[in-house]
């Protein structure tokens, strides 16, 4: 199903009945990535699945890309289909989508699920961000072609995005929990420090993990989220 969010027309599909639940994918991905999970949730829940702007079947848009912008996007899909307040899983991207929203949107969240996000770019596994940095750099070189701009805005997303400030992440007053690896690309201090600034927020570490085990190892978390979604 399409609808229009802010300037572009917006990919999402919806499963299941119940509590609304948002899972947001991560950068370069589709919605596809939480087939298993989607299905797993909707037994219990209304699952609502975006491609987010510049990804999968979603609309590039006019705009520059950024984090704030898709939070936006994300809160605007809410308005389209009705849904005053949900709760949000977000993986990588995904997760800076919901931490954005937390901040700027809380009273659309009833919750904030994170898996391996990172608040700010430094908090990635610094020898990781070098080949992106490069890939940017070469980009911005040749911005005058219009799809390799786009592709620098897109690789933007992973080094300089509009994020949400250490103090706005403090003032957060939602459920929250941050799910991470002891191998993730996402520093296992940065994860730490996620789940500390956040009042409240519970902090799950995989073991043995890494970018992508919480896609896989669903089942070791979604007990606790569905903890987290139900007020429990």
């Amino acid at each position: 199903m399409n609808e229009s969010a802010d300037d572009l027309s917006l990919y999402f599909e919806t499963m299941g009945t119940g509590a609304p639940v948002v899972l947001l994918h991560g950068w370069g991905q589709t919605h596809r990535v939480f087939d298993e999970l989607a299905r797993q949730l909707s037994k219990h829940y209304f699952v609502i699945l975006p491609d987010s702007r510049a990804h999968g079947k979603s609309d590039y848009g006019k705009c520059r890309l950024c984090i704030r912008l898709m939070a936006e996007d994300t809160v605007c899909l809410l308005d389209r289909i009705g849904v005053p307040c949900a709760a949000v899983i977000g993986f990588s991207d995904g997760g800076n989508i919901a931490l954005e929203m937390a901040v700027s949107h809380p009273e659309r969240l009833h919750c904030v699920i994170t898996l391996s996000a990172n608040a700010w770019p430094d908090g990635t596994v610094p020898f990781l961000l070098i080949p992106v940095q490069i890939a940017y750099r070469v980009l911005r070189l040749l911005h005058g072609i219009s799809f390799l701009q786009r592709g620098s805005e897109r690789l933007a997303l992973l080094l300089d995005s509009d994020r949400a400030t250490a103090s706005q992440l403090a003032g957060i007053r939602l459920p929250v929990m941050i799910v991470g690896g002891d191998f993730d690309m996402i520093r296992m201090e940065h994860t730490r420090f996620l789940a500390k600034i956040i009042p409240g927020a519970r902090l799950l570490l995989l073991r043995h993990a890494t970018h992508f085990s919480s896609l896989r190892r669903w089942k070791e978390w979604l007990p606790a989220a569905c903890d987290l979604i139900d007020g429990k």
